[in-house]
């Protein structure tokens, strides 16, 4: 048996934690921009430090899977700044953490 988090629990929990911290959030929000289609997991809006969190899950902690999550968050960016043009957006990739209940999650600019 697994026991590590699937794609939607660790959705879940971030959002949580985004509400606790005054985020209004929206999750597996699709758009097309620039005729390229992708999907948010989970973004959540602050006014309070006009930002806007942009995150991207993966069950798994893998090279390939941090490839992928770091372009979709540039897709992402492209579509959450026309949407918030005068919000700083933060990127972040989050997954299940190896061997645990857990998971991990990483500012996009530490991904390698």
């Amino acid at each position: 048996m697994r026991n590590n988090l699937n794609h939607d629990c660790i959705i879940s929990e971030l959002e949580k934690r985004l509400i606790g911290f005054g985020c209004n959030t929206v999750s597996c929000e699709k758009y097309t921009i620039y005729g390229r289609h992708g999907e948010i997991d989970l973004y959540g809006i602050t006014e309070k430090y006009n930002s806007v969190f942009s995150i991207e899950v993966k069950t798994t902690d893998k090279g390939k899977n941090r490839r992928k999550a770091k372009k979709q968050l540039e897709k992402d960016v492209i579509y959450l700044s026309n949407l918030f043009p005068s919000k700083k957006i933060y990127s972040f990739y989050a997954y299940s953490a190896n061997n645990s209940k857990g998971y991990g999650i990483t500012l996009v600019k530490d991904i390698k």
